[in-house]
């Protein structure tokens, strides 16, 4: 009962402004309720009371990083792998971290560096393998950008997420029918919007299922949700090459 929790923490203050535990609790309450900046403001309040441990600078970096101050982030998140108490440092969480903040500036290889510590230090999770397919997906590194989605899926088989990724990139590199298999996998996993159906309707037309191809794309146009001119010209274009290659000529123009 974290506003509840807030209360008791200003009556403290009120006694004792300078309680350090209080201000931490306070800090700590804001960041796990997405209030960054109020959570800074008592991040700052110990800094000046002379507390510059692994813990608060961690704390420092998360927030900065959730606000997009990502260069901040990083320095902060650097000087918690600085700081000499151990037994509050989370090397595993800042690592991720600054893999995370790095992948924000496009500094890809740096990033991966930094995932593969958090590996290394205990952090093998599906999120930090997703991280590091995203950098590679970046890179335009189909192959090493899915050997981690499947490293991911290992450990979370139900983030639909992570099977369209995989699907995408199987996709991306030209064997459809693995794509297929995937695709399902997200669609029962609760994934049915506009994207997921494109890639469908992509890998069937692929494998000359033109038929099938065409009731996807259909579908995915009859989705009410919003749609980039980019997806609508993808989709018009790959509904035109279906009904070129059923000889539905009228149509395909």
């Amino acid at each position: 009962e974290k506003e509840e929790a807030l209360k008791y923490c200003f009556k403290v203050l009120e006694l004792d402004a300078e309680d350090r535990d209080i201000l931490t609790d306070l800090a700590w309450l804001y960041d796990t309720t997405a209030r960054y900046e109020e959570a800074l403001k008592y991040l700052e309040r110990l800094e000046e009371l002379g507390q510059d441990d692994a813990w608060t600078n961690t704390e420092f970096g998360y927030c900065l990083s959730k606000l997009g101050r990502y260069e901040e982030a990083i320095e902060r998140l650097n000087r918690a792998l600085e700081a000499d108490d151990d037994e509050d440092k989370d090397v595993a969480f800042i690592y991720a971290r600054l893999g995370w903040c790095k992948r924000k500036l496009n500094m890809y290889e740096e990033a991966i560096e930094d995932f593969n510590q958090a590996k290394k230090w205990g952090g093998n999770l599906a999120i930090i393998n997703t991280e590091i397919g995203h950098c590679y997906k970046a890179k335009d590194e189909h192959k090493n950008a899915l050997k981690f989605y499947l490293q991911a899926e290992k450990f979370d088989k139900k983030d639909f997420n992570i099977m369209s990724e995989i699907a995408w990139h199987y996709g991306a590199l030209e064997e459809p029918e693995k794509a297929i298999n995937y695709i399902k996998k997200a669609m029962r996993l609760g994934r049915n919007d506009v994207w997921i159906n494109v890639q469908y309707g992509s890998c069937l037309a692929d494998l000359e299922k033109y038929e099938e191809a065409i009731e996807k794309f259909e579908y995915a146009l009859s989705l009410d949700e919003e749609k980039e001119e980019t997806e609508l010209a993808f989709v018009y274009g790959q509904l035109g090459w279906c009904n070129r290659h059923l000889w539905n000529f009228e149509k395909a123009l």
